[in-house]
C-alpha cells in the first residue's frame, strides 16, 4: 500500500494520453482534452502529449513523452481517431512495446482499428447497396 492510500483501496495508476491536444493552436477539440482534464479534477495523474502542431514534432514529443513515462505510467491510452493517425498510432505503440511500456497497448490499437475498418466497410456497403 502506497502512502496516502486508504486502508484496502488500490491506488490511481499514472495515466499516459497520447494524442492531439491542439485546440489551444485553434484546432478542434478532441474528447481527450476533456477527458484528461476530467480525470485530473477527480485526482488521477495524467501526463497528456501532443501539443505540437506540425506532423513530425507531434510524432517526437509523443515518442518522447513514452520514453519519460516508461518507468512510471501504469496505463497509455493512444487516441486515435481516422487516417494517418492510425500509423502513428502504431509507432507509438511499437516504440512503447519496445520500452516494455503496457502490455495492453497494441491489443487495443488493433481492436480500434479493426473496429474503423468494419466501420468504414459498413459505409461503403450503404453507399453501394442505396437503392
Amino acid at each position: 500500500m502506497s502512502r496516502g492510500t486508504p486502508a484496502g483501496a488500490s491506488p490511481k495508476p499514472e495515466l499516459l494520453f497520447i494524442g492531439n491536444f491542439l485546440s489551444a493552436a485553434g484546432a478542434s477539440r478532441g474528447v481527450c482534452e476533456d477527458l484528461v482534464e476530467r480525470l485530473r479534477g477527480a485526482g488521477w495523474s495524467v501526463e497528456a502529449a501532443s501539443t505540437k502542431l506540425p506532423r513530425m514534432a507531434r510524432l517526437l514529443d509523443m515518442a518522447v513523452a513514452v520514453w519519460r513515462g516508461r518507468r512510471r505510467v501504469g496505463i497509455v491510452h493512444v487516441d486515435v481517431f481516422s487516417g494517418d493517425a492510425f500509423l502513428w498510432a502504431a509507432v507509438i505503440v511499437f516504440i512503447g512495446d519496445q520500452l516494455g511500456v503496457g502490455a495492453q497497448l497494441s491489443t487495443g490499437v488493433v481492436v480500434v482499428f479493426g473496429i474503423r475498418i468494419f466501420t468504414n466497410v459498413a459505409a461503403v456497403r450503404r453507399q453501394l447497396f442505396r437503392g
